[in-house]
This record gives C-alpha cells, sequence and structure tokens, in this order.
C-alpha cells in the first residue's frame, strides 16, 4: 500500500544509518491441499489466505480456500463459499489494504432452481482478513464485465482491468466505478488487451498491453506485434506511449514509483525480465543466471519487488507430464542470485508471491504445500540528530469527488455474509499476486479447465 501520510522534516539533519537486512530464512509449510497452492494473499504478520485444490474423488482438482492465523505453523482447508449454495468459486486476484480489509476478483458457476446456469463475476470483499465475505448482488450495473486484475493503491483507490476493452477505477472502496473503454492514442490506434497495469496513485499509472494466441492443436504461439507501454497522468482520460509495436507478451509489470520499474515477459525465443530507470523511455535487461543442478527456467511465474533494487522471483520448467522443476531467486541491488540449496530441492513448480511491509512471505506450490519467506531486520546503531526535530505531515488528499458518470456497486449490506475459514496490495503493503493453480506458465488454461469442469458438474442429473 501507498503511504497515505507522508513527514517532511523541517530544518533537521539526521545522521541515520538504513536498516540493514540479513539473508532471508525459508521454511516449508504443510497446506493439506493435496493439488497444490495457487493464489496466496498476505493479510500481515500471521494471517494469509490462499487458493489450493483438492481431489474430488474422481480425478477432478476442486479449489479450496487455504487459511492460516498463526504464521503457517497449521493451514485450514475450506470451501470457497459463492454467493449460492454449491456453486465453484475462482479467485483470479486478490489484494489486501489496512486493517483486514481485502478484495478478490471472484467468479462463481452455480445453478438456479431452474436448473440453468448461474455464473457471476464479482469484486468481492472482506473485512475481516479474509474469514468472510460478501458478494454483491449487482455490481457493474448495466455493464457486462468481466476482470481479472485488481490493482489495489490505497482502501479508497483501485483500479480494475479485464485484458480486453476496459480499465474501471474506484475512489471510495468499491462502491462506485469510472470506466475508460479501450485506452488510445488516437480514434484509431487503440490498447484493447491489456496484459497488466500498475497505478501509482488516482491519476499516474501505467498499462502493458499485449497480444498472444496457442494454437489448440499444436501448442504453438502467435505473439502479434501489440505490445506498447502506456502512461496516464490524468486518471486515465488521456494516454500516452512509451512504446508500441513490439512482438513481445508481458505477464507482469511493477512500477515501484514514477521511474523505477520491472516487467516480466516472453518472446517466442524465450523469457525476459526488465527494468526501467527513467519511468518506461528506456529498458535493460536483467540477467537470470541458470539454476544450479536442473534446466534453466522457461517460464517466471513469480516476482515481488519490495523497492526498486530488492525483491523475489520464482521461475520453473516443465520436465514431463505435468512434472515441473523450478528456480527460486532473491534480488539485491538489481542482481538476482538463486536460492541455494533450494528449500525444495527444486522438485515441483512454484509461483504467486506475496508479502507484507516488514517482508514475511507466503509462496503457493504445485505440491500440497506453502513456502514462507522472512527477513530480519537489523537494527542500525543510534545515532544523534543535529538541528531542529520538528516535523510537518503532509497528507495526500484520498478525497476525490466522484465523476457523474460513475456505475453505482451494489453495496447493500447482506443479512448474510458469505462464510470461509480465518484467514495486501501489489504495492508496499502486503498484498497478493495473480494465479489460478500450480503449473504456473499454464495458469490461464488450468483455470479454464476448471472452470470448463465446474460446468460439466452443473450439468450432471
Amino acid at each position: 500500500m501507498r503511504a497515505i501520510g507522508v513527514c517532511v522534516a523541517v530544518a533537521a539533519v539526521l545522521a541515520m544509518a538504513p536498516a540493514a537486512r540479513a539473508a532471508g530464512t525459508w521454511t516449508v509449510q504443510s497446506a493439506n491441499a493435496g493439488k497444490g497452492v495457487g493464489l496466496t494473499c498476505a493479510v500481515d504478520e500471521s494471517k494469509a489466505f490462499a487458493m489450493g485444490a483438492v481431489d474430488d474423488g474422481q480425478g477432478n482438482s476442486v479449489p479450496v480456500l487455504l487459511t492460516t492465523t498463526n504464521g503457517g505453523d497449521a493451514w485450514t482447508v475450506g470451501p470457497l463459499e459463492g454467493p449460492v449454495a454449491g456453486a465453484t468459486v475462482f479467485l483470479s486476484d486478490a489484494a489486501c489494504g489496512t486493517n483486514g480489509k481485502c478484495w478478490a476478483m471472484g467468479m462463481s458457476v452455480g445453478q438456479t432452481s431452474g436448473g440453468g446456469f448461474d455464473i457471476r463475476s464479482r469484486l468481492i470483499s472482506s473485512s475481516d482478513g479474509g474469514k468472510t465475505w460478501f458478494w454483491p448482488q449487482l455490481q457493474w450495473i448495466g455493464k457486462d464485465w468481466m476482470f481479472g486484475k485488481l490493482d489495489l493503491v490505497s482502501d479508497n483507490d483501485m483500479w480494475l482491468s479485464n485484458g480486453a476493452v476496459v480499465i474501471v477505477h474506484s475512489t471510495d472502496g468499491g462502491a462506485t466505478f469510472k470506466a475508460w473503454k479501450e485506452p488510445k492514442l488516437s480514434a484509431t490506434e487503440k490498447f484493447n488487451s491489456i496484459a497488466d497495469t500498475a497505478f501509482l496513485d488516482d491519476q499516474t499509472g501505467f498499462v502493458v498491453n499485449s497480444k498472444s494466441t496457442v494454437d489448440e492443436n499444436t501448442k504453438v504461439e502467435t505473439i502479434e506485434a501489440a505490445g506498447a507501454f502506456v502512461k496516464t497522468t490524468d486518471g486515465g482520460a488521456t494516454w500516452t506511449a512509451l512504446f508500441t509495436g513490439r512482438a513481445e507478451a508481458y505477464d507482469r509489470l511493477e512500477m515501484k514509483d514514477a521511474n523505477h520499474g520491472w516487467l516480466q515477459g516472453h518472446t517466442t525465443s524465450g523469457i525476459f525480465l526488465r527494468r526501467t530507470r527513467d519511468g518506461g523511455q528506456n529498458w535493460e535487461d536483467v540477467a537470470i543466471p541458470a539454476p544450479t543442478g536442473v534446466d534453466a527456467i522457461t517460464s517466471i511465474d513469480g516476482l515481488w519487488l519490495f523497492d526498486a533494487e530488492t525483491g523475489l522471483m520464482v521461475g520453473n520448467t516443465k520436465v514431463g507430464e505435468n512434472a515441473y522443476t523450478h528456480a527460486i531467486y532473491e534480488i539485491r541491488n538489481g542482481v538476482l542470485s538463486e536460492v541455494l540449496p533450494d528449500p525444495l530441492e527444486h522438485n515441483g513448480s512454484v509461483g504467486w508471491i506475496s508479502c507484507t511491509p516488514q517482508r514475511t512471505c507466503w509462496i503457493g506450490t504445485g505440491n500440497p504445500q506453502v513456502l514462507k519467506y522472512e527477513e530480519e531486520v537489523v537494527a542500525p546503531p543510534e545515532e544523534t540528530a543535529t538541528g531542529a526535530d520538528e516535523a510537518s505531515v503532509v497528507e495526500r488528499d484520498e478525497d476525490a469527488t466522484a465523476p457523474s458518470d460513475t456505475v453505482a456497486a451494489d453495496t447493500t449490506t447482506p443479512k448474510d455474509a458469505v462464510v470461509g475459514t480465518d484467514t495486501g496490495d501489489k504495492k508496499d503493503g502486503g498484498g497478493c499476486t495473480a494465479g489460478a493453480l500450480p503449473g504456473a506458465s499454464a495458469a490461464i488454461p488450468v483455470l479454464a479447465g476448471l472452470f470448463a469442469w465446474a460446468i460439466a458438474r452443473r450439468r450432471r442429473p
């Protein structure tokens, strides 16, 4: 989460040494999810939730909700409950703000009393860190929208995108939304294949656009020359392109401020990881070291930046039918180094990193396990401040006036909230990453497969 208050020292000169950070420690936790763990979401230092899968006894993967309230020492498996009884629920993205407030992009596949399908795509919310969830009856009133990406800036400010033609913005915690269809440079130059967004506040944001298709028979991917990086500084009213026309597919964009960002993606030749130091005008490749003892990774499936120079990255390689090896990297001073010994001995897939501001992270795996990462902060020696130590607090105005053409969301308090089990931001304050189930480079096909399975299940007598 972006800090709301910014302290500005007045007439003070502090000779403060920065806090040092020891190397991170890794712990393998049992999540009791026989088919693996996908999307993960850190709520705070002790609470987290994740989307996992178990076998339904007929060889199918059934999505479940995994929660912990004791730092991951124990994970509880419960149903991912939807707005109607017996519905199958998927989460494509989630994020938590302050005081246990969380949001998730949820899709529910249920059955009506008449035997038809009850399919709903909603931004669902929780006020208790994921323990209970509210599914609005109506949300995109008069619109047929399905969103997959949630970009949380603060408890009030959030941006949603669906990869096709819509980005919507809320400045009131999801009560109302303002929509801009097809971010465009002109009437003829539009971007309708949004891969990811990175908004810094209610006015400034970055979007990557790319388009690729995979032949169902040959499994060969075709990437169109639709790769673009565009920016808005007026809340989406107008857009400026930093580059366009690249035959590249983009998977994740992280902008830590207006100048510094990281971009992961791939071409038909392989994966890449890049960074910018000038707001996207120029990009430099970041070297990905070959892992020790296993094949080079062929997909990047998790990226989390603590700041512009520090973070975590994970990647996978398919080595057989439903078999993967992986590598885990720490990023320090902008350089990747492999984590050795690997806590899972490189076995299985890993992905979907989620961290708190204190750098406690959870990572889902293709095994019935979750990886936990903790980084100890070593306090600097005390220093004496010279000069006055007064400070003023500059507050960012969070009370943006709602636009006239907002789309109202149903915020009626439910009589009975949907109950899960006990349990955040893509930015600096704890949050979650998009994902479905392990085999991370195949996340979308797996999610589509689960969706098809859910519909097929509703068709059974």
